[in-house]
């Protein structure tokens, strides 16, 4: 049996809210994104991991 340890996404487009889009897998999350990225930006990656982290998921932006 295969059992996934956690999530790691680079540079994703965090721009779009969905419903319900705090409640995810309880692994941990981590997020990849650039300061100065102007393609992706890190502002939404960041609000999208403080609303998880108020869910009580374990999330983390790394810049």
């Amino acid at each position: 049996m295969c059992h996934q340890l956690g999530h790691i996404a680079f540079y994703p487009g965090c721009q779009r809210r969905l419903l319900g889009e705090e409640d995810v897998s309880d692994r941990p999350i981590r997020i990849f994104n650039g300061e100065a990225d102007d393609w992706t930006p890190i502002r939404p990656c960041r609000e999208y991991v403080e609303r998880l982290r108020r869910s009580g998921k374990d999330a983390a932006l790394i810049a």
